[in-house]
This record gives C-alpha cells, structure tokens and sequence, in this order.
C-alpha cells in the first residue's frame, strides 16, 4: 500500500467553504479515492466553528493517479437522479387501470380497467 507522503496530489477542485469539500471527500472515500483538504483560511471568515463560506477557499487534492476517477465520481454524485433507481414515472400507483380505473364507472369495481368507459 502507498503511503499518503508517497503520493503526488494535485488539485480536483476548488470549493467556497469547507463543508462543501467535506461533502466531496465523503464521496470519494466511498469511491475509494483518498482525498484531502487544503483550507486557504484555517479560521474561516467568523473562526473555525463557523461552517460557512471561506474567503481564501478550500482546495480538495486526490493522487493524480485518480484524478480522472475523483472527477467522474464527484460528477455522478452532483447528478439529481444520482441515487434514484428509476423513473419516478414508472411508479404503478393504481390510479389507472384495474377496478374502476380512468374511465371505468367509477370505484365501485364496476368499470372494467380499460379506460375507454364502457365497462365492458
């Protein structure tokens, strides 16, 4: 196993605070990269409690080795649909079809499903 002096890190991005890039580094280890911080600020605009936006900026740092890989998994994760399955279209609710479906005679099991309203 290298050791983290043994690596050669170079820049993956630049974040505005330090939460953001913690976020990221969180990321990655799931990933499987190593990643580090390096704050430009260590106090931060109000100390170093205050989570907020970093005058300096944060830099997160990956092995260049995993550049590429840090870059597709920090993509993927930004991604909105990121940790969805499917398409929330595909969502079989049971508002159409079946008993008394759109255009069936109502719920009273009467329509026959097949939205056209005859009940046959």
């Amino acid at each position: 196993m290298t050791r983290a002096s043994e690596l050669t890190w170079v820049k993956c991005r630049d974040f505005g605070n330090e939460l953001e890039a913690s976020i990221s580094v969180a990321v990655l280890d799931n990933a499987g990269i190593p990643a580090i911080i390096r704050s430009n600020d260590s106090v931060g605009l109000f100390g170093s409690a205050f989570q907020g936006y970093s005058a300096m900026g944060v830099t997160l740092l990956v092995p260049s080795s995993a550049l590429e890989a840090a870059r597709t998994a920090l993509a993927f994760a930004a991604r909105p649909d990121a940790t969805t399955t499917g398409s929330e279209d595909d969502d079989d609710d049971g508002d159409e079809g079946g008993k008394g479906g759109k255009g069936g005679k109502g719920s009273d099991g009467g329509g026959d499903g097949d939205g056209d309203g005859d009940g046959d």
